[in-house]
């Protein structure tokens, strides 16, 4: 009996090792599986992260596209305007040219005119003898004062000296002779 026992004993302990053993190596694969449920849930995590950030460059990439696109447009408008002030530019400096040649020009007038002096300018005024009289207003001229007509038409009469007359008498003949020239207009004036 005591024979059977002990190798009962020993077979218990033997198995009892074995099922210590299998129970190791279960633990043992129930902590590998956790570990790999743990790095697949990371990994799943980061592959998230990855999804996420694609999904962001995506959209930036489009954000980027419109902003090019419209760069394109700004400049296409650009290029448009620079001609456009290209044009208005020759076109000002055409303008330029022919204000400078019309100041030259009238530069070189004014020298002219200068170098003529006064006697240009004299021979533009109105003789002595055709200026009018009272009342005439023709030509834009101001209108003389019947004083200053009988004195011009006076002073166009030619005096002998004192004393003498055209027939060789006295003053007063002459006096005469004034007073009619000057009713009928006298030399340089209007005859009516």
């Amino acid at each position: 009996m005591s024979g059977a026992t002990a190798d009962a004993d020993r077979a218990l302990a033997a198995a009892t090792a074995a099922a210590s053993e299998d129970s190791q190596f279960v633990e043992q694969v129930a902590s590998a599986v956790a570990m790999l449920a743990d790095d697949m849930a990371t990994q799943a995590g980061a592959l998230a992260v990855l999804e996420a950030a694609r999904e962001d460059s995506h959209a930036e990439l489009k954000r980027t596209q419109r902003a090019l696109e419209v760069a394109r447009q700004e400049l296409h408008l650009c290029r448009v305007r620079e001609a456009m002030l290209d044009q208005e530019n020759q076109s000002l400096r055409r303008e330029l040219e022919l204000a400078r040649a019309a100041a030259e020009e009238a530069e070189r007038n004014s020298a002219s005119a200068s170098a003529a002096g006064p006697t240009g300018v004299a021979a533009t005024r109105t003789p002595t003898s055709s200026r009018p009289v009272s009342g005439d207003t023709r030509g834009g001229a101001r209108p003389m004062s019947a004083a200053a007509g009988l004195r011009l038409r006076a002073s166009a009469v030619r005096l002998p000296p004192v004393g003498a007359s055209r027939d060789g008498g006295g003053g007063a003949g002459h006096l005469g002779e004034l007073s009619t020239s000057l009713r009928r207009g006298g030399p340089g004036g209007r005859r009516g």
